[in-house]
């Protein structure tokens, strides 16, 4: 399912518009190049009350149509069982798999469970947005997170946007939500790991804030130079955090 299914009209309009003024000539301009808009997918029991269950974000779908979300599997709703699908293939989802089982506990994890991305609009085939896809839509997507956010009212939200490899996909996360800057709100910051480039020693971290009740956690993304090396660090590190933060709570 979803955002638009579950909270209809909250988000239409501004969707509308990516699509009118984004989606549409896109293909006019770009030799028939398909694009389409994302949205927020919701697992079937994902907590409908405040302050409960978590969300995930990533950078951008590679590759996505709205009206056939799954691909050659069919069907008009995202079938959120495919996370773990992929999770044997991407280890971005293996990270989602990963802290999901361990946190709730339960073999169906991914129906409790809701996942986004920074990027709303996104080429249908595969590949990230070009510089020019991200800036026709960039002044929406901050509207867009803050909405989702007060929408699905998340306790536990996962930025897996980090900018270990590619920096920018946070900008309108600091946006949306300013407070982020203020150290009052830290809560936790550890590095995990570090890999090598030309140039220089990059380390890998994950940074976490509690404003409001929520806990919002920003962590690198896995990518091949160093993912399958550190996942258990980074399993680790965010479900300590995680349990951490519950602690807190229970006291």
């Amino acid at each position: 399912m979803d955002i638009r299914k579950r909270f209809p009209h909250k988000l239409d309009s501004i969707y509308k518009e990516m699509e009118n003024i984004i989606e549409v000539k896109w293909p006019l301009s770009h030799n028939g190049e398909l694009v389409s808009t994302y949205e927020a997918q919701l697992g079937e029991l994902f907590p409908i009350e405040k302050n409960k269950g978590i969300l995930f974000y990533g950078r951008a779908s590679n590759g996505w149509d709205r009206d056939n979300p799954n691909g050659d599997d069919g069907g008009e709703v995202y079938d959120m069982s495919k996370i773990s699908k992929e999770a044997k293939k991407r280890k971005y989802f293996e990270l989602i798999e990963k802290i999901s089982s361990r946190i709730l506990k339960i073999e169906d994890w991914y129906n409790y469970i809701s996942i986004s991305n920074i990027t709303k609009v996104v080429f249908c085939y595969e590949g990230n947005p070009s510089d020019e896809l991200w800036n026709q839509q960039y002044k929406y997507l901050a509207p867009i997170l803050r909405t989702e956010i007060k929408l699905l009212s998340p306790q536990i939200i996962i930025f897996i946007i980090g900018n270990a490899i590619k920096c920018g996909y946070e900008k309108p996360v600091f946006e949306a939500f300013p407070f982020l800057k203020e150290d009052k709100y830290l809560v936790d910051e550890r590095i995990w790991g570090s890999y090598e480039t030309q140039k220089e020693t990059r380390e890998l971290k994950t940074t976490a804030y509690n404003y409001e009740g929520k806990l919002l956690i920003f962590t690198d993304r896995p990518d091949s130079l160093f993912s399958k090396q550190f996942m258990k660090e980074h399993v680790n590190v965010i479900c300590n955090i995680i349990s951490k933060f519950y602690d807190s709570i229970d006291e």
